[in-house]
C-alpha cells in the first residue's frame, strides 16, 4: 500500500498545477468542498483503478482499515464518495485525461522512436463493469456483468484503429480471429492474445525473424 500512495504522488505530480487550478474554477467544482476536493477525488478514482477494486465496499474498507494509505487519502463513507461520483462532473476528469494525453502526443522522444520503428499499432482490452440486474445478458460473474472493449490503437495517429466489444466472459485470444493485421506493422499486445494457430498464420505472411520473437 506504502508503494501505491507514492505512485500516486508522482501521477499527480504529471499534471500541471496551474491546469488543475484552472479547471475546478471553471467548474466552479470546489465550492464549499471541505473534505472531498476534486484532487482527492481523483486520487480516489487512480487508486480504485490501480487496486482492481470491484466495489465501492472494498474501496472504503481500504481506507478504513489502512493508517499508511490515510496519509493520502482520508477515510470516507460509501454513501459520501457514491454522492460525490454523481455530483461532480465527468467533464473535470474527460479534461485532465485530455491534458495528458496532448502532454504525450507532444513527446519529442516517442515521435523520434516511431520514425525509427516505423508503424506501431498497439492491442488491449478492458472490462467494463455493468449492473447484472440492469443488463442481464452481460454475464460475467455471479453477481455482476461485464463486457470487454478490444481495442487496436494506432501510435502513430493517436487514435483508435479498431474497436471490438464482446461479451467479458470471452478470453482474449478468441478475439485474435476478428482482427487483420498488415505485415508492415509492429503490433504490440500481450500474451493473452496469442492464439497460436492464427499467430503461425500471421507469422507465415511475414518476414522469417518475427519466429524468434513469437
Amino acid at each position: 500500500m506504502n508503494y501505491c500512495t507514492i505512485l500516486l504522488t508522482k501521477l499527480l505530480d504529471i499534471i500541471d498545477k496551474n491546469f488543475l487550478k484552472g479547471l475546478i474554477n471553471k467548474y466552479n467544482a470546489d465550492y464549499k468542498v471541505h473534505k472531498l476536493t476534486t484532487e482527492v477525488h481523483l486520487l480516489y478514482l487512480l487508486y480504485f483503478h490501480l487496486t482492481k477494486k470491484e466495489s465501492l465496499e472494498d474501496f472504503v474498507s481500504d481506507l478504513k482499515n489502512n493508517k499508511q494509505l490515510n496519509k493520502a487519502l482520508p477515510k470516507i463513507s460509501k454513501s459520501q464518495l457514491s454522492r460525490k461520483n454523481e455530483d461532480r462532473t465527468y467533464k473535470i476528469f474527460f479534461e485532465i485525461f485530455q491534458h495528458l494525453f496532448d502532454k504525450l502526443k507532444a513527446n519529442k522522444g516517442l515521435k523520434k522512436a516511431l520514425k525509427e520503428i516505423g508503424s506501431v499499432k498497439i492491442l488491449d482490452s478492458s472490462t467494463v463493469s455493468l449492473c447484472l440486474s440492469l443488463f442481464p445478458w452481460a454475464k460475467f460473474r455471479s453477481t455482476k456483468g461485464g463486457i470487454k472493449l478490444h481495442t487496436l490503437y494506432d501510435l502513430n495517429t493517436n487514435a483508435p484503429e479498431n474497436i471490438i466489444i464482446s461479451d467479458a466472459v470471452i478470453h482474449d485470444k478468441e478475439i485474435f480471429y476478428n482482427l487483420t493485421f498488415n505485415p508492415s506493422y509492429t503490433y504490440l499486445f500481450d500474451r493473452a492474445y496469442i492464439k497460436y494457430q492464427k499467430f503461425d498464420e500471421f507469422i507465415g505472411a511475414t518476414c522469417c525473424n518475427m519466429k524468434s520473437i513469437a
